[in-house]
């Protein structure tokens, strides 16, 4: 048996393994048996621009067998060269904006499927055109759907099957970036919700509050509002597109269905948790757009109490200067 045919057998095996295993996760203890499609992403630039260019090429669970994949679910080129995402995108995590730049695929080929030409790929490489000029965490994502699946070649056929992990999220570090795999399918409801809410399509952002509210009401229940409030406020903090402004009015929502009491008071102690050796300057001015969006007598006395303490801090001039637009937003009405 040649050693192409052995490697189809074997891949066509977990396919059908990973079909047959797809109840698994409705068993708690049997969960982590379950298997996906999945990928290897790579990063190839170095230290600080590390992301700017990276490969990813689709694998089988187990084996970590390449698979086909068409290559239209990926993304198209333009004319120009260029590169027009489709499931595929490179992304700003604070702003969801999809990272210019061009793609070389890797194992393309072409196959007649069900009387039309398909073009497959195993993988590409992405470089970015440039990246943000202030570099927070980075996301890529190449699958469909919330819960992502990948349309892929298996037994002459195209098949979507489901795919892990949904979300790649780049974090910068002094030497580069470090990469963190998104694989709970439960979280990305969650990290799903909070984009759509951060839209600019109303219809979406209704529908997303409705979704973040069920996940909300899902996860803590009612019967410990101020510790679902303060899980929440941590959930957006990490996974929320904390620079898009329609994100909080919605966000507030949510919160008054919460209902917690001295709900204002909570905020300012998330807000103070975040400084010293849990310094994080994202997490603070969250909190920040979150009362300017609340627009409340007690959320205006809060903002004051903390513009003094941020002015002896030597923060970032962005910093100051959001608390200071938030009050001046707010006195000439």
């Amino acid at each position: 048996m040649t050693t192409s045919r052995l490697t189809d057998q074997l891949r066509s095996l977990e396919l059908h393994l990973m079909q047959r295993s797809r109840m698994l996760h409705k068993i708690p203890l049997l969960r982590r048996l379950q298997r996906r499609v999945t990928a290897r992403l790579t990063l190839l630039g170095e230290g600080v621009k590390a992301a700017q260019r990276f490969r990813v090429d689709f694998l089988t669970p187990f084996l970590k067998l390449p698979v086909e994949v068409e290559r239209a679910q990926i993304g198209a080129e333009r004319l120009d060269g260029s590169f027009e995402p489709a499931a595929f995108r490179f992304f700003d995590w604070q702003t969801w904006m999809c990272i210019e730049g061009a793609i070389t695929w890797h194992g393309e080929r072409e196959l007649a499927l069900d009387g039309k030409q398909t073009r497959l790929i195993t993988g590409f490489t992405y470089q970015a055109a440039r990246l943000p000029v202030e570099v927070q965490n980075l996301g890529v994502r190449v699958a469909e759907g919330v819960e992502g699946r990948l349309r892929l070649l298996w037994k002459n056929e195209i098949r979507a099957l489901e795919f892990r992990p949904g979300y790649w999220m780049l974090e910068p570090r002094e030497d580069g970036y470090r990469v963190v795999a998104i694989g709970d399918s439960d979280l990305m409801g969650l990290i799903v919700s909070l984009s759509e809410m951060g839209g600019a399509r109303p219809e979406a952002r209704a529908r997303a509050i409705e979704n973040l509210w069920e996940w909300v009401d899902g996860h803590w229940g009612r019967d410990a509002p101020r510790t679902a409030m303060t899980m929440l406020l941590g959930h957006v903090r990490d996974w929320g597109p904390l620079a898009l402004q329609p994100l909080y009015p919605g966000l507030v929502q949510i919160l008054e269905r919460l209902d917690v009491d001295h709900q204002d008071e909570l905020l300012f102690e998330f807000y103070a948790d975040h400084w010293g050796i849990r310094d994080n300057p994202s997490g603070r001015r969250m909190v920040v757009s979150i009362l300017q969006a609340l627009d409340t007598d007690s959320s205006r006395a809060i903002l004051h109490e903390m513009l003094p303490y941020v002015r002896n801090r030597g923060v970032a001039p962005v910093e100051l200067a959001q608390i200071e637009a938030a009050l001046d937003r707010r006195e000439t009405r």
